[in-house]
């Protein structure tokens, strides 16, 4: 019998994760594992701490600012059509930090994978 293939889960956002992801990024400020510690203990109980968390990520990792991923299929009254946050890093495939809003959940992963993981919130066009 085939071995049934799963994916692993999306690594979660921990200080090893963040070092891991960003450790050797050539950045204006090393991006040391001090760095990744101070950003992972960070508050994240509300909607403007999860914002801090998503700036000081996108300001040590030299990002282009934190951007929504949207879909026509969610509504919410706070975060209108958003399902997640990330750190835009100039390239869909490149590490990143991810806030799935849905599931309240931070995940040091790239945009492209989170979007291929939650297809069904993103309809094909015919």
């Amino acid at each position: 019998m085939a071995k049934t293939w799963r994916r692993r889960p999306l690594p979660k956002f921990t200080a090893k994760n963040l070092y891991e992801a960003f450790g050797e990024l050539d950045t204006k400020q090393p991006f040391t594992w001090a760095v990744a510690q101070r950003i992972a203990d960070m508050p994240r109980g509300s909607s403007k701490s999860i914002d801090k968390v998503l700036d000081a990520v996108n300001e040590a990792i030299d990002g282009f600012g934190v951007e929504a991923i949207r879909s026509e299929k969610a509504w919410d009254n706070y975060y209108g059509d958003s399902v997640a946050f990330y750190v835009n890093t100039g390239d869909t495939y490149s590490a990143s930090v991810v806030y799935d809003i849905g599931k309240d959940q931070l995940y040091v992963t790239d945009y492209g994978e989170w979007v291929e993981r939650n297809e069904k919130l993103f309809p094909r066009e015919e």
